[in-house]
């Protein structure tokens, strides 16, 4: 998530930010069976295909309907996402999964507009719920860190709700230190939330 959310960025279960799109609702996407712990390494990380958007948009959406992972309230269609698709393509920017179908994904997008910000970077990581306790959160988001290591990025922030979590406890064994919390900045239905943002620096892999 993000005090302040990017066209393409957005906010974790384990998840971590959202973007809103249109007002068009999904339909329901078919349900998933996680494949076995053995199957998620490094190695089973890879770049997300136009294929995969389905597997996405299932696993996005459904932290949108019934999670406080996300606080945007307006799931996406297929239209959304392969537009989502094209302009992080076009800006350079990763969307990584893992698994077939997919058992989850990441992405990164500017943390602030500025040039003073252009070495940092906000980051999503959602799991499906069926994968969860796996292990798929911390391959994705190690693999997410070594990419932008090598993109030269500087740090790394996670904006999480303050009760998620398995997501804050991800992040503090992957080295991020929590900086800061926005008590009642957003709500979602009904009910006000709290922003704990952590950031990481990148100096080395995880």
């Amino acid at each position: 998530m993000s005090a302040s959310p990017s066209a393409f960025g957005s906010r974790t279960r384990i998840v971590v930010a959202v973007a809103d799109y249109t007002d068009t609702r999904a339909p329901a996407l078919a349900s998933f069976r996680a494949p076995a712990l053995s199957s998620f390494d490094d190695a089973a990380v890879r770049d997300g295909a136009e294929d995969d958007l389905v597997d996405i948009g299932r696993i996005w959406n459904a932290e949108i309907n019934d999670s406080f992972a996300t606080w945007s309230t307006t799931p996406h269609t297929r239209e959304d996402l392969t537009a989502w698709r094209a302009a992080k393509r076009q800006a350079g920017l990763p969307i990584l999964v893992t698994g077939t179908p997919v058992a989850g994904f990441a992405t990164w997008g500017p943390f602030r507009r500025g040039d003073g910000y252009a070495a940092t970077v906000e980051h999503s990581v959602y799991v499906d719920l069926q994968g969860r306790g796996r292990g798929i959160g911390t391959v994705l988001l190690k693999a997410l860190i070594r990419r932008a290591v090598l993109a030269g990025v500087s740090a790394m922030v996670g904006g999480i709700d303050a009760e998620q979590e398995a997501s804050l406890a991800l992040h503090r064994r992957l080295g991020f230190v929590e900086v800061g919390r926005l008590p009642g900045i957003g709500r979602k239905f009904g009910s006000p939330r709290t922003l704990v943002l952590m950031q990481r620096a990148l100096e080395r892999d995880p």
